[in-house]
C-alpha cells in the first residue's frame, strides 16, 4: 500500500506525471491480468492518454480524500475527488458504504 500511495501522491503534486488508476478492479488469474483485464486496463490508459495528450487536460482519477465512520457501524462516509469536464477537479458527495450481515 505504501508504494501505490506514494505514486499517487507523487502524480497529485507534479503536472508532469499521470496516475492512470489501479488495476486491482480488473479480471485477473492468479495475479495476472487475463483478456478482459488488459483490454479495460487499456481503456482506462486510453482515457488518461486522451486527456492529457489530445484535449490537455489534467487527468486525476478517482480517489479517496476523506473517509469517516457513523454513528452506524455498518456505515463509513467516502469523499471523493476526480476529473471533470473543462480542467476542473470536482468533489463529489458524500458516499454512503453500507455492510450488510445476514
Amino acid at each position: 500500500m505504501e508504494i501505490g500511495m506514494a505514486q499517487l501522491e507523487t502524480a497529485n503534486e507534479n503536472e508532469d506525471m499521470i496516475c492512470a488508476g489501479p488495476v486491482y478492479p480488473m479480471t485477473d488469474r492468479g495475479g495476472h491480468l487475463d483478456a478482459n483485464g488488459y483490454r479495460w486496463y487499456g481503456e482506462m490508459l486510453g482515457k488518461a492518454y486522451y486527456r492529457t495528450k489530445v484535449l490537455g487536460q489534467r487527468f486525476v482519477p478517482l480517489q479517496p480524500i476523506e473517509i469517516s465512520r457513523t454513528d452506524n457501524a455498518k456505515e463509513i462516509k467516502i469523499r471523493t475527488i476526480g476529473q471533470y469536464k473543462r480542467k476542473r477537479i470536482m468533489a463529489l458527495e458524500y458516499i454512503m458504504i453500507t455492510h450488510n450481515r445476514q
